[in-house]
């Protein structure tokens, strides 16, 4: 094995690919940790820019404190730890008081790692946070962060605040819930909420909210009984629906076309069901497949501002063209902006 060259500014040990390479087993473990150590000692400089480290479990392995010490003890700017496992949720590790007092960090990713958001002693040199598999205590998550990226997060109270004057870039992933913003950038570049997790549509229904925000947003949306409490009017000009077209999803479609007000593009990002998810269901909660998007309902951005829809992975379905006839229809008193449907 060769030593890391002094100019070498990004280091990355990745335990998924080395085991895809070797096999997975105990050996092949213990080979990858001896690997990272001989890698590391050999480490010749005094400043490293980006270090990630990607284990499926370091109990019993001593890789965790060592290296993470080692990659603060250089100043490093971008810091990844990741020791979540698709078997289970269970936090590993607590992140470390070097990383929180760390002066030069500006990027950090961690998963299966719990963190204190309140312990960071310069919060306003972080400038990208992701945060992932495990539970935060804090109900509250504040900073001049540019980017924050939530997945599959437990959060106390199903429910979170953030007060992130500054953010460009927000991404969730996970369960709905109230996502409550007390102050954001108005501006914000782009957002993508994911709550594909909630499964496929259960036979009981489980109380949903949609998150708010003033940005262009994708989303899985699934069914909403309080319309009024989701959804504040959004500046989004472009808006990128990832959906299955069921009929849990028809309400909180609706929810977003009458909340933009001001929208331009709207792309339907289609999810085909599982394989294994067959929808017989025709009608629910007085809602029919046949005809719930033949109401003569419209909206100021249909009629006002809309002019392209895209239609993502189009099959040809009924859902899908009963949507397409919803949205290019012109009814009898109003000539709609639409300019083209792409597909």
């Amino acid at each position: 094995i060769y030593a890391i060259k002094p100019q070498t500014k990004s280091i990355a040990f990745k335990e998924p690919e080395y085991v895809h390479k070797f096999g997975c087993n105990k050996v092949v473990r213990i080979s990858f940790v001896n690997y990272m150590h001989q890698r590391v000692s050999r480490f010749q400089g005094q400043v490293i820019n980006s270090f990630e480290i990607h284990l499926f479990d370091s109990v019993g392995l001593g890789a965790d404190i060592e290296y993470i010490e080692f990659a603060v003890s250089k100043q490093v700017k971008k810091l990844v730890l990741d020791f979540s496992n698709s078997v289970w949720r269970e936090v590993i590790i607590e992140l470390l008081v070097c990383v929180y007092t760390q002066n030069s960090l500006q990027s950090l990713c961690i998963y299966a790692c719990r963190f204190d958001p309140f312990k960071f002693a310069n919060p306003e040199l972080l400038r990208s946070l992701c945060v992932g598999w495990t539970e935060l205590d804090s109900m509250m998550i504040e900073g001049q962060i540019k980017e924050l990226v939530v997945e599959n997060y437990d959060f106390p109270l199903m429910s979170c605040f953030f007060d992130l004057p500054s953010v460009d870039i927000f991404k969730y992933s996970g369960h709905i819930f109230c996502l409550d913003f007390e102050k954001v950038n108005m501006v914000i570049k782009e957002a993508y909420l994911d709550f594909g997790v909630e499964g496929e549509y259960e036979d009981e229904p489980t109380e949903s909210h949609i998150a708010q925000g003033e940005i262009p947003c994708v989303c899985v949306i699934q069914e909403c009984h309080d319309p009024d409490f989701m959804l504040r009017d959004l500046e989004a000009q472009h808006l990128v629906l990832r959906t299955k077209l069921h009929l849990k999803e028809f309400m909180g479609i609706r929810i977003l076309l009458e909340n933009c007000p001001v929208l331009q593009t709207l792309t339907f990002d289609y999810v085909p069901p599982d394989s294994s998810f067959c929808s017989k269901t025709i009608t629910y909660r007085g809602i029919d497949r046949q005809t719930y998007w033949l109401q003569n309902i419209s909206y100021k951005c249909l009629i006002k501002t809309l002019k392209a829809v895209v239609f993502k992975k189009f099959t040809g379905s009924l859902d899908q063209l009963h949507m397409l006839n919803f949205l290019v229809r012109t009814g009898p008193e109003c000539v709609r902006s639409l300019e083209r449907v792409d597909k």
